[in-house]
């Protein structure tokens, strides 16, 4: 697997369906798994889908170990998915992804497991349930399944330092997608992803992006001018959090 750092821009086509309030509550308090301080726990995660229907983990990070990490793997859905009508056998696959994707921001809320496997890479399968929303602020039950993490797409460490410039990684998926993550550094920061097509990698604007940091505020960047500026720059993030990681 290819990755390697881009200090520029990029353009992505966004995963369709995706909701742009889903992921902006401005009034709701930090993430609840702050408070965890121990490797094994309950280690929730964004869901993502590619074109071609794979499903992809994003861990929630935070700046507190051992959250401090960040950790992109693809994932396998073992049962049908079925929720709230949506039905599908395994070769209908595709058919319940495309209406999974409707409901906007997907979070995953699995049992407790340890966060060591994931960041040594490993192949293992968790019971979880999946949340139409963030399930640690007020997200919706979808359904409950078995999950398998199938291989590490991108595993980095958050490191505290201040960026001259914001730093993106890029990770070919396969022959057509690329994953972008955006590496989060000291506060305040902000953790973004997007999901590109190979040809859709170029800017649009030459210099759009390289100026994020001076939209942000004295303690932390504003949910709503953050992702207005990132789809300018781009296009809209699939994932986009900021107040994990305000001062």
């Amino acid at each position: 697997m290819q990755h390697f750092s881009i200090w520029l821009l990029y353009l992505l086509v966004i995963t369709p369906g995706m909701s742009l309030a889903a992921n902006s509550p401005d009034s709701l308090p930090k993430t609840e798994h702050i408070a965890h301080g121990h490797y094994i726990g309950v280690h929730g995660m964004a869901l993502l889908f590619a074109q071609d229907g794979s499903a992809y983990g994003h861990h929630l990070p935070l700046y507190t170990p051992p959250h401090d990490y960040q950790l992109v793997y693809q994932l396998r859905i073992i049962k049908s998915l079925s929720a709230n009508g949506l039905k599908s056998q395994p070769n209908e696959t595709s058919k319940a992804v495309s209406a999974l994707k409707k409901h906007g921001l997907l979070t995953i809320k699995p049992e407790p497991f340890d966060l060591h496997r994931l960041i040594k890479g490993d192949t293992f399968k968790v019971k979880a349930t999946v949340y139409q929303g963030h399930f640690e602020r007020g997200g919706e039950a979808l359904f409950s399944s078995e999950i398998t993490f199938v291989k590490p797409i991108y595993r980095e460490k958050i490191v505290l330092e201040q960026a001259n410039q914001p730093r993106f990684v890029q990770v070919e998926l396969n022959e057509s997608e690329t994953l972008i993550v955006h590496q989060i550094t000291s506060r305040p920061s902000f953790d973004a992803l997007w999901l590109t097509h190979h040809q859709s990698s170029q800017p649009k604007q030459a210099t759009a992006c390289i100026g994020i940091s001076e939209i942000k505020e004295q303690d932390s960047y504003d949910w709503q001018r953050t992702f207005q500026y990132l789809s300018h720059c781009f296009a809209p993030p699939a994932y986009l959090e900021v107040q994990d990681f305000a001062q």
